[in-house]
Formats: C-alpha cells, structure tokens, sequence
C-alpha cells in the first residue's frame, strides 16, 4: 500500500479504515469511518483538514462519520445513492445490533467519475452499485490501488441482500475486471489482493 496506513477496527466485523496524512500540508485523508476509527486516529489528525471518503453507507463503514465531521470539521464524502441508506436507522440498528448509530448529513454528495483531491493523491471515484446502491471504489491510479469497499474482496465478494442488487453487483464486477492486472486492491474487510488474482472471482460470481 503506498502512502495510506491501515487500521482495523472494532469487532464484530473488523472494518478496515485506511488514511494518509501529509503533515507539511496539514491534510489527512481517510476511507470510511467504522466504529472506534475516530477514537483511533483523532489524536493523529487533531489541527489538520480533514476529508472523508466512504465506500458506502453501511454502519460498519459509517458509524463514525458524525464524530469526525463534529470534532474535527472533517468533509465527508458519500455516493448520493445511500443517502437513504445512512438515514435508514431501522436497517443501520439491525447491522450494528447493540451499538449507537446516528444518520449524518455528508458535505459532498457523489455521483461517480469525479477526481477527488487530498493533498499530493488524486482519485478517481468509480461507482460501483451492488453491495449497495451507492457503493463506490476510490482509484488511485497514480499509485496503482483501489481502496473499494465491500464490492470485492479476496476471492469473494459482498453480499447484495442489505440494501444491494445482485444484477448490479455482475455489472461493477465486469468494470472492475477491466482495471490493469496489476492493480492492488484493499477491501473493506479482510486481506488484500489484485485484479489478477481475482479473474476466478469474476468469473465465478460476475455471471
């Protein structure tokens, strides 16, 4: 991975929260906000600018995006197709089961094939309806890596039965299949892995 960190938070799901901070610019950049990434990481990005881009708007990824937009003004970033998603509290307490949630109003409203900057890294915002219908991948293709959610994962993918599409899901996996070979992938969950080594995925699951 080149340039973000990662961190893995909070049972049960283990979410993985990526970020990267350029301190001679003050500016920090982190993917999704699962519960405890703000108690994490608020003493590393106390007095920067703050954005925060999330792949989709299940609790496991957004529980914290209220804590980071109102301690550390941070922009929030969301595919306008889960806004409903985010608002859906009954759906977001069954996923979270015991633990708080609160809906969030982002500050940007995605659509996809948006560049997005942070500072030196620049992203291509793919959307990628499926897991659910917002969920969108981050493409660093500078750096040759795709921060990409719950859309794939190593030698699986994610599920469409909480607020997805399996016939849009075939549909981002036949885009994603199109990236270089050689394009690393870090998932919302679980290990990394690479377009190349997921040709099986594509084939097996994308039909």
């Amino acid at each position: 991975m080149i340039g973000f960190e990662a961190l893995i938070c909070d049972p049960p799901y283990r979410t993985n929260v990526y970020y990267c901070i350029a301190r001679d610019r003050k500016i920090a950049c982190v993917i999704d906000a699962a519960p405890g990434s703000f108690k994490a990481l608020q003493s590393k990005l106390n007095g920067l600018e703050v954005h925060v881009f999330l792949t989709h708007g299940h609790w496991d990824h957004v529980a914290d995006a209220k804590a980071f937009q109102e301690n550390l003004k941070a922009k929030l970033y969301l595919h306008r197709d889960d806004v409903l998603l985010v608002n859906n509290v009954p759906l977001q307490k069954m996923i979270a089961g015991d633990q708080p949630y609160e809906p969030f109003e982002s500050n940007v409203l995605l659509n996809g094939g948006e560049t997005l900057t942070c500072g030196d890294w620049s992203f291509e915002v793919l959307h990628l309806p499926g897991h659910t219908f917002g969920s969108v991948g981050f493409y660093d293709k500078a750096n040759n890596q795709l921060f990409v959610g719950d859309t794939l994962f190593y030698q699986t993918i994610g599920r469409t039965d909480l607020g997805g599409s399996s016939e849009k899901m075939k549909t981002s996996l036949a885009r994603l299949s199109q990236l270089p070979p050689s394009t690393c992938v870090y998932p919302g969950h679980g290990l990394s892995t690479t377009i190349e080594n997921e040709k099986a995925t594509f084939e097996r699951l994308g039909k």
